[in-house]
């Protein structure tokens, strides 16, 4: 099965300009044949605690409908990062677009200190494992993959590899891989993870998306200013980078 890290420049608040480069990394992973792409923390809104009131989501919010049309015509599971209503406030949330047209919401379970005075947590007795096909993949959103009882949850017997999203500053990026790399090894389980390319937009990002094997050895990793896909074979534990083409007239 293979799966892909979408990494781009996000631009704050611009969650029309980020849902276009969203239906772009889309078109190019199904020419591959991906059967999931993921997308960093936050990915149609960019990675903000103080956001808008408008850029705020429901599950079955009709501006995901477009991406939904194409996760339907190319038989395609898509993974993206927006700001969910949750019971009592809003929470930081990946929406699964299906195929079938159904969607599934997994929100962010345990937030660092910056985080808790603009969003609430999940329920932490909700699944952290998404399925597509017969495989299951657990989940880890950004700050997640620090806790170790959250990985213990993510990655339970049945689950073939850890999807991670995230929103990391370059120094961030460098001490998500040495995690990344200890929980592969660990758990004997490969991991794959999409963080925004570098932009002075919003965070300052660090690239950095990447494959690692069930060993702990990265197998590939975007560089900072690159907007992409990172595709990975888990069956074969195998990774190749495929990079966006600049429209006419757009800056690399």
């Amino acid at each position: 099965m293979l799966l892909a890290a979408a990494q781009f420049k996000a631009v704050a608040s611009g969650f029309s300009k980020n849902l276009e480069i969203h239906k772009k990394l889309v078109e190019a992973a199904a020419t591959k044949s991906v059967r999931l792409v993921l997308f960093p923390e936050l990915s149609l809104t960019g990675y903000e605690l103080n956001l808008p009131k408008d850029l705020k989501f429901q599950c079955n919010d009709a501006r995901l409908d477009s991406l939904q049309s194409l996760a339907i015509r190319h038989d395609i599971h898509l993974l993206v990062g927006v700001p969910c209503h949750s019971d009592g406030g809003i929470g930081i949330g990946q929406v699964l677009l299906r195929p079938n047209g159904q969607r599934e919401l997994f929100l962010k379970k345990h937030l660092h200190s910056e985080e808790r005075p603009f969003f609430v947590c999940g329920n932490r007795q909700e699944s952290c494992q998404v399925t597509v096909g017969n495989a299951w993949l657990g989940l880890g959103i950004c700050f997640e993959i620090t806790k170790d009882t959250h990985i213990a949850q993510a990655l339970s017997p049945d689950v073939c590899c850890l999807v991670a999203c995230v929103a990391k500053t370059p120094a961030g990026i460098g001490r998500a891989h040495q995690r990344l790399s200890e929980i592969a090894k660990r758990y004997e389980r490969p991991v794959i993870v999409s963080n925004f390319a570098h932009s002075d937009s919003i965070i300052e990002s660090g690239g950095g998306s990447s494959a690692f094997d069930s060993k702990g050895k990265q197998l590939c990793e975007m560089d900072e200013s690159v907007e992409g896909l990172l595709l990975f074979d888990i069956e074969h534990q195998q990774s190749e980078l495929l990079e966006l083409t600049p429209e006419p007239g757009e800056t690399p």
